[in-house]
């Protein structure tokens, strides 16, 4: 499997995911703890899922540092695309306020374009660290079963 399949099998796989954690974000209690997930522990669970299933053949920091990177990014767009809209039409339907925040990005259509993209970049950055760390620990570990 070539470099540019294997990135469009994590873009997509990370859509999801992040889509996932944004339908679970749609919970109040939760939406916390979904903000944190997509947003740093995405690309370890990506990561270390298709190093199992052999996607991802070797352990190299720089590149599992770039897959992270495109995991939280590809994450975060999806968690934008499956919460912003559901976060409107519960606070069209219910006047709930902690979907409040959903209802002013679209009073300007600069925001619309502006916060998935801030958020994406936000994510991948997270995420980036997060994928050297966990390269980093899994080289650590090999290395000591050797």
């Amino acid at each position: 499997m070539n470099n540019q399949s294997q990135i469009m099998i994590i873009c997509i796989f990370s859509a999801i995911v992040g889509g996932i954690i944004g339908i679970l974000g749609l919970i109040p209690p939760l939406l916390g703890w979904a903000f944190l997930a997509f947003m740093l522990f995405t690309a370890p669970f990506i990561l270390i899922y298709f190093k199992k299933i052999g996607i991802i053949k070797n352990i190299d920091v720089k590149n599992w540092t770039i897959i992270g990177a495109i995991a939280g990014g590809a994450s975060a767009i999806g968690f934008c695309i499956a919460y912003i809209p559901c976060a409107l039409v519960l606070n069209f339907f219910f006047k709930i306020t902690s979907y409040i925040w959903a209802k002013a990005v679209f009073l300007n259509f600069f925001s619309v374009i502006l916060f998935p993209i801030l958020i994406a970049l936000t994510s991948a950055m997270f995420n980036a660290f997060s994928g050297y760390i966990t390269a980093t620990f899994i080289n650590m570990f090999y290395r000591n079963d050797k």
